[in-house]
């Protein structure tokens, strides 16, 4: 993930980075307890270190699962640039 993040800073077109919004897929096949874990251990380090990061997100193509929640935080991303 770090990698990605820095290749979106780096290919950024002006000085102020593209906001990310961290999307962990296949939650339906991870155990919810052990996603939420791994991820507020490892997301607040990430937003700190990118400074980039504006959310996290869990979804489920096959079950729909915060495909709701991610249109609306990139909605709420958009709105905010």
């Amino acid at each position: 993930v770090r990698y990605w993040l820095q290749n979106v800073k780096t290919f950024s077109l002006d000085r102020n980075p593209a906001k990310v919004i961290v999307v962990g897929t296949h939650v339906d096949k991870v155990k919810k307890e052990k996603t939420r874990q791994l991820k507020w251990k490892n997301l607040g380090l990430l937003m700190k270190e990118a400074g980039n990061v504006v959310g996290f997100l869990e979804v489920s193509c096959k079950t729909g699962e915060g495909l709701k929640e991610l249109e609306m935080a990139i909605q709420l991303a958009m709105e905010q640039a």
